[in-house]
């Protein structure tokens, strides 16, 4: 019997632990049936936030590119905008260049009381020639006169500038040592100017004829003389002229052997300090600074003047071992070159020119000093 009684507690409690085990799982199932609910949905929200999140970033991707095409336009309507700007100012200037051309024709044409009529000049011989002109031995009004009649070719451009320049330039001057102006003749293509007719010819002919022995004295004479209309030039009010061609072709001698400084074509009125641009001019009379196309004043008129003195007491033409007007350029304006001093033998004379030439522009004399010079050259 008791064996029995143990058997039967001992199914007893197992029967029990299996209730407690089937109670126990219908406790557990709904807890994790809910957690799976649950992270489902937590799933599907995470999808559906990820999928969002792809929407999102394809907007913003769309929206980037969209700038970057917008970036694009604004750039390239930028640069056309800004060529036209350039192409606006380029146009302006061009208009402005025009304008003063206008007015610098219409100071030329409304000097009335030097305009000469065609009519009244008839032309005996021709005398010379230049770059863009011929000059002949005229007779205007019954007086000999010279005449420079621009070349058809060149009546236009900056040749007809250079023409009008020179008129407005020499119409300003009046002076023993400066080329007299009579008149000049505006009317295209009629273009041409009169001035004193100088019966020795240039003191570039003078000093070469063979004929000609100068001497010292009438060496100094020409120096003063051209000196003296330099001085004139530079002292012009308001404006100082600047002549930036002085050579002895440009140097004419009249009857009474005065010098006296012509051919005004390459000339500026200063304003300030100017800067050459382009290569025109003699190379050999050239200043430094204007061969190398930097700024410059009118101390390159001292240069050329003192390339001329010495040209004037040797009588023989400066640098004539060299032929290319280019290797003179260049020489002079960046290795110093300047003519031999072995053959000046007045020591004032020389001193003078290395003074002329001077590389420094500040060093060069003034005209007004260099008369002064020339004046203690007579005395000894």
């Amino acid at each position: 019997m008791p064996k029995k009684s143990n058997n039967n507690i001992r199914n007893k409690n197992n029967n029990q632990n299996k209730n407690n085990n089937k109670n126990k799982n219908k406790i557990v199932d709904p807890l994790e049936k809910k957690s799976k609910r649950e992270l489902l949905e937590m799933l599907q929200s995470i999808k559906s936030q990820q999928s969002q999140l792809e929407i999102e970033k394809k907007k913003i991707q769309i929206e980037k590119d969209q700038i970057e095409k917008d970036k694009e336009k604004i750039d390239k309507e930028m640069e056309i905008l800004e060529q036209l700007t350039l192409s606006s100012e380029e146009k302006y200037k061009e208009m402005m260049k025009e304008m003063e051309k206008m007015k610098i024709y219409k100071q030329v044409a409304s000097q009335s009381h030097n305009e000469i009529s065609p009519e009244e000049v008839q032309d005996l011989e021709a005398i010379g020639s230049g770059a863009y002109g011929n000059v002949f031995r005229a007779i205007w009004r019954g007086k000999e006169v010279a005449v420079k009649r621009i070349k058809p070719e060149y009546v236009r451009g900056e040749h007809l500038e250079e023409f009008k320049r020179e008129v407005l330039v020499l119409s300003r001057t009046r002076h023993p040592n400066i080329v007299l102006f009579m008149g000049a003749c505006t009317q295209l293509p009629n273009l041409f100017l009169v001035t004193e007719y100088c019966h020795h010819g240039s003191l570039f002919q003078m000093i070469r004829s063979s004929q000609t022995n100068l001497t010292y004295q009438e060496k100094i004479k020409a120096a003063k003389d051209i000196a003296l209309g330099m001085t004139y030039l530079h002292l012009t009010k308001p404006k100082i002229i600047i002549h930036r061609d002085l050579k002895s072709s440009n140097v004419l001698i009249d009857s009474s052997g005065t010098a006296k400084v012509a051919d005004f074509g390459l000339s500026r009125i200063k304003d300030e300090s100017l800067k050459h641009t382009r290569f025109r001019g003699t190379p050999c009379y050239m200043a430094p600074e204007m061969l190398k196309s930097t700024h410059y004043t009118e101390k390159v008129d001292v240069f050329s003047y003192g390339i001329l003195l010495w040209e004037l007491y040797t009588q023989q033409f400066p640098y004539k071992g060299i032929k290319n007007p280019i290797q003179i350029a260049f020489n002079v304006g960046f290795h110093d070159l300047r003519p031999p001093l072995s053959n000046i033998k007045h020591g004032q004379w020389k001193k003078l020119l290395e003074m002329c030439w001077d590389k420094d522009p500040l060093k060069r004399p003034s005209f007004p000093q260099i008369l002064k010079i020339l004046d203690q050259f007579s005395e000894n």
